[in-house]
């Protein structure tokens, strides 16, 4: 067995090392707070930061709007103006009278679109007001009575945004459905334009007249039930009638002669023509001192009544070619008279006022018109009055 050393070395321990504290010190402690702070801000981290609040901010409002904007809303007693259309060019759809062209409604939908869709209809100085076609396959010529709700549920305006038209007012409309129809029409001169000779030609003669049948063709019917040619008006300008001779005339505008020019419904196709105007010289004005006045009346009332009236018509203005009153103003010339009609009914106490008839007029030869509206004083007196 080996001998020991005789002076032997102690083993060498491990080193064990004992944590100090994390901070020896407040100023440590200060020194680590200020790098996490100027790391934690440093320019590119704030940079990167605001890039992305940039869109995370507006993206965020943008969720609260459209949340707002689509909040479900019910909006009642909205008044909305509407025109009847059909998809049929041949069928016109109008509202009978005395009905309101407005629907009360009540509509449900996103708060934003029903608010746009009422500006749409009714706002601004000119609203478009909504169009509601009516079926086609409605018999035409005749009335019918639509029920609301069904017309405009569906409309193509409501449902592209997601609204519902949960009540209507009123109920029903009563409607008219008329078949379009066009007529033949001649293109004369406006009546009272002076000196347009009979061989003034206008291109297009004649011109087509579009309406309802019920309308134009009662208009196209003469007596006995004869047709007969419609008839528009070309007018032609003051200066282009100013001097005698041949020209032309572009654009001339047309109208339609009563009761057919109170009704919009109808129209003129073209609605304007050319002319070659035939002018003779400017027509005369001719002041008649005293025009005789004559009475029109039946046989019952000549045996019961005199009559009481001016026998003459004073300062009667008398307008025509100039060769033609010349001959007028000649002692042997022709006499136009005026003419008073009554009748039974024009018996009672008290004065009437009545427009005279003006016969025997040479032709070509009219009364101004301020003259053909005055009026005369009569009245009927009993005869079994001057009896007593």
């Amino acid at each position: 067995m080996p001998d020991l050393p005789n002076n032997p070395k102690p083993a060498k321990l491990a080193a064990t090392t004992v944590a100090p504290d994390r901070f020896s010190s407040w100023r440590d402690h200060f020194a680590a707070e200020r790098r996490w702070f100027a790391d934690t801000f440093a320019r590119e981290k704030m940079i990167e930061m605001l890039k992305q609040l940039l869109w995370v901010v507006p993206l965020t409002l943008l969720i609260w709007v459209y949340a707002e904007r689509e909040q479900v809303t019910k909006e009642q007693n909205e008044t909305i103006p509407f025109e009847l259309v059909s998809a049929d060019p041949d069928r016109l759809v109008t509202l009978k009278p005395p009905q309101d062209s407005n629907l009360v409604v009540e509509l449900e939908g996103p708060r934003a679109r029903v608010q746009s869709v009422l500006q749409r209809l009714r706002g601004g100085a000119f609203p478009q007001g909504l169009r509601i076609q009516v079926d086609p396959a409605l018999n035409p010529n005749q009335d019918h009575q639509l029920p609301t709700i069904s017309l405009i549920a569906n409309h193509e305006l409501f449902r592209h945004n997601g609204i519902t038209v949960t009540r209507t007012q009123p109920d029903t409309i009563d409607v008219r459905v008329d078949q379009i129809v066009e007529r033949e029409a001649r293109v004369e001169p406006a009546p009272g334009t002076a000196n347009v000779l009979e061989s003034t030609t206008f291109e297009p003669a004649t011109v087509k007249v579009r309406g309802p049948l019920n309308v134009l063709e009662p208009a196209s019917e003469g007596g006995g039930g004869n047709p007969r040619p419609l008839v528009v008006y070309a007018h032609i300008p003051e200066t282009l009638l100013a001097s005698p001779g041949s020209r032309d005339a572009e654009g001339l505008e047309l109208s339609l002669p009563p009761p057919l020019a109170r009704d919009a419904r109808i129209s003129i196709i073209p609605s304007k023509v050319d002319a070659t105007l035939q002018v003779r010289a400017a027509d005369e004005v001719w002041e008649m001192q005293a025009m005789t006045v004559t009475l029109d009346q039946p046989k019952t009332v000549a045996e019961k009544y005199t009559v009481e009236y001016p026998t003459s018509l004073p300062g009667v203005r008398l307008i025509g070619p100039k060769d033609v009153i010349e001959e007028m103003k000649k002692p042997e010339g022709p006499k136009p008279y005026a003419q008073l009609r009554v009748t039974s009914e024009d018996a009672g106490p008290g004065e009437k006022r009545r427009t005279l008839r003006f016969v025997d007029l040479p032709d070509r030869v009219r009364v101004h018109d301020a003259d053909r509206q005055r009026t005369i004083a009569f009245r009927l007196i009993p005869r079994s009055d001057f009896d007593q």
